[in-house]
């Protein structure tokens, strides 16, 4: 049931794969810069629990060499600055492109050619997932306020996935997560898992369902509306504030998740962001080229607009600041927001109030400082 370190992404870094890692560089990038700003945190801890092979037999660059460049690039581009990061990497498997060799050991090399800032420090382990999980959650949980914490987990498969370690990991609101599965396998499997207790392999499945689930089921009908599903599940865990996906498209229909975790808007909108800026059309996931359609033809078409008017018209208006979040929350930025506000009040059918006293010139879904409130007539 789960993927295999056999298949062609042990030794190769397939296109999806490229995708994942390319939306985390912009992710990262964007994030080093907001906390080298803020004034109140002074120490970020990466922690890589699935570091693979580092660079791959087709040149191509994996999430370790990824994270030293993009933290070289940010040095460089914040005249020679840097606030301290302690980065893990971790991979206790034997190396597909060079067997009878550590993986953990060729991530060593590969990240040493990077130029580091002295502000950085690199730690390696070999330790199994679990092991190594209880030692991120315990250092997660110690969080200093001044420190802030990302847990990028990008395993084979899904079986020592569970949501108790997402809910402890997110517990004190200092840390972000990134979570990668296969969703299109889980999606296989889901229903024959849930209904048959000795289907063969079926219970790491079925544990994970159930854990998420309870008494209820996934959402069958596809691959995508299954992993609609459980993302719609994990924004209900308790500790979940936020909580979005990016879908990648890694053969014809068959599609995986990079799940996304924050107890912050400012975090979600900068994931949100960097969705947008990897995917211009839709802002939601990479897809293989294909000249008969895309991958979001035919299923959840964009109906935000209507979701806008159904929450303006529920509330009985929304302040700005709401409105930015409701789009945020639903993978749309402020600029999409503001576009149908325009239309709206060019058709006369918008009322904007100032709740400041000052005057109103626009919508400002971008200012934290204003308060205005949106109403449709």
């Amino acid at each position: 049931m789960a993927q295999k370190k056999g298949d062609s992404t042990s030794t190769i870094l397939a296109a999806h794969s490229r995708a994942k890692v390319e939306l985390f560089k912009v992710y990262l990038g964007t994030y080093l810069n907001i906390l080298e700003r803020a004034e109140h945190i002074n120490h970020l801890n990466f922690f890589d629990l699935c570091a693979g092979e580092g660079l791959y037999a087709d040149g191509g660059k994996g999430s370790p060499v990824m994270i030293m460049e993009t933290i070289r690039e940010h040095y460089f581009a914040n005249k020679k600055q840097c606030i301290p990061i302690d980065v893990y990497f971790n991979d206790p498997g034997m190396s597909q492109i060079e067997p009878g060799r550590l993986k953990i050991d060729r991530v060593k090399e590969a990240v040493e050619k990077p130029f580091r800032p002295s502000t950085v420090n690199v730690h390696f382990a070999a330790e199994g997932y679990t092991e190594i999980l209880c030692d991120v959650k315990r250092q997660a949980n110690g969080l200093k306020s001044n420190e802030r914490a990302i847990v990028f987990i990008d395993p084979w498969g899904y079986k020592d996935i569970k949501p108790d370690d997402l809910i402890e990991l997110m517990q004190n609101k200092r840390t972000e997560v990134l979570l990668f599965l296969p969703t299109a396998d889980m999606h296989r499997f889901a229903d024959k898992s849930l209904s048959d207790e000795d289907f063969p392999g079926g219970r790491p499945l079925r544990n994970f369902l159930q854990a998420l689930y309870r008494t209820s089921a996934p959402d069958s009908t596809s691959s995508l509306a299954f992993a609609d599903s459980l993302l719609k599940r994990f924004r209900l865990l308790p500790e979940i504030r936020f909580a979005d996906k990016f879908t990648l498209e890694r053969d014809k229909g068959r599609y995986f998740c990079l799940y996304f975790f924050t107890s912050h808007p400012l975090g979600l909108q900068k994931m949100v962001e960097a969705k947008w800026a990897m995917d211009e059309k839709n802002g939601r996931g990479f897809t293989l080229p294909n000249p008969q359609g895309d991958l979001f033809d035919g299923y959840q078409h964009s109906d935000y607009p209507d979701l806008v008017k159904a929450e303006l018209f529920q509330r009985g208006g929304m302040t700005n600041a709401e409105l930015k979040l409701f789009g945020l929350e639903l993978g749309y930025l402020p600029k999409h927001s503001k576009e149908l506000l325009q239309q709206w009040k060019d058709q006369g059918i918008l009322e904007v109030e100032a709740l400041d006293e000052l005057s109103v010139k626009g919508f400002y879904l971008d200012n934290d400082k204003r308060r205005i409130k949106i109403k449709l007539k």
